[in-house]
């Protein structure tokens, strides 16, 4: 797919350069590897799958560096459709009421931020909110002893469809 993307890029129907392509594929390929082996630090193992590296290399090619980021973020949005979910419900089952109170006032604060756009007050109230939710998930995935794993190329694949239909 990356080799594709490439001779696409400097072909004549090509929309981005061979210089953007290859940008982007390094960094799409450096972004998803360091996330993936953040997860030494968490769980003692990668936290994500080998091919999640090589299919975001090959959609760095495909869209370039100036567009990689936003289809990563398309992606981490369509993993969260069915990541949190299935999280929250294992938090539940647990009885990790902590988690389940930060998520809680984490979705209030962004109900929040979209009637008041311009509130520093509930701008800080959000990064507050979403930093203790993000402490208790981490401090969760490092002593879960069981993880689901979820595949996140899907998610990627999800993310660059909604670029190409609803972006470019």
């Amino acid at each position: 797919m990356a080799v594709a993307s490439l001779i696409y890029a400097i072909s004549a129907g090509g929309l981005i350069g061979l210089k953007d392509s290859l940008i982007g594929a390094v960094l799409g390929f450096l972004i998803i590897e360091i996330i993936a082996r953040l997860g030494y630090l968490f769980k003692k193992g990668r936290a994500m799958g080998e091919a999640d590296s090589y299919v975001a290399c090959a959609l760095g090619a495909a869209v370039g560096y100036h567009d990689i980021l936003l289809v990563l973020l398309y992606s981490l949005a369509a993993s969260m459709i069915f990541i949190l979910p299935r999280f929250f419900y294992n938090r539940y089952k647990e009885n990790d009421a902590l988690t389940i109170f930060y998520s809680s006032l984490f979705f209030m604060s962004i109900a929040l931020s979209f009637y008041f756009p311009s509130s520093y007050w509930v701008l800080a109230f959000l990064a507050l909110t979403g930093g203790l939710l993000a402490f208790t998930i981490i401090k969760n995935i490092k002593d879960a002893v069981n993880l689901n794993y979820l595949p996140f190329v899907p998610a990627l694949s999800a993310g660059f469809l909604y670029y190409i239909f609803f972006v470019l």
